[in-house]
């Protein structure tokens, strides 16, 4: 007669169910880089996986319209971002430009200096 524990161990665990809402973890995320007022932010972030969680062909007219938001919403964070990482670009090209020219600067101080500790050390 096998013991109830045998049994108990063969028989593996469920795996666990991810949340509706994990999938949808990045839009959110996307979402709440958006300059919105608290209150259509929450709205926004709450029906993400009521819409994008159906296929579209089976959404309500109304969960095609939040589709449809969430995308303008999505599509302006992502602008603004692009317009943040030109921006960092044209400073780290300025940035490099400034510390090249300082570089040059400093090889032309140190060849005045050589130049000035050689003609002493002639004076001497």
């Amino acid at each position: 007669m096998a013991s109830k524990r045998a049994n108990s161990s063969a028989a593996a665990p469920a795996a666990k169910r991810s949340r509706p809402e994990d999938k949808f973890e990045t839009v959110v995320e996307g979402l709440k880089q958006a300059q919105l007022p608290a209150a259509v932010m929450k709205t926004l972030c709450s029906i993400v996986p009521y819409c994008l969680g159906v296929p579209s062909e089976q959404r309500h007219r109304f969960q095609g319209e939040a589709v449809d938001k969430i995308e303008s919403v999505l599509a302006t964070v992502a602008g603004s971002l692009e317009q943040q990482i030109e921006a960092a670009q044209v400073a780290k090209g300025l940035a490099h430009e400034k510390a090249l020219s300082q570089k040059a600067e400093l090889e032309q101080a140190r060849g005045v200096a050589q130049t000035r500790q050689e003609e002493a050390k002639g004076q001497k």
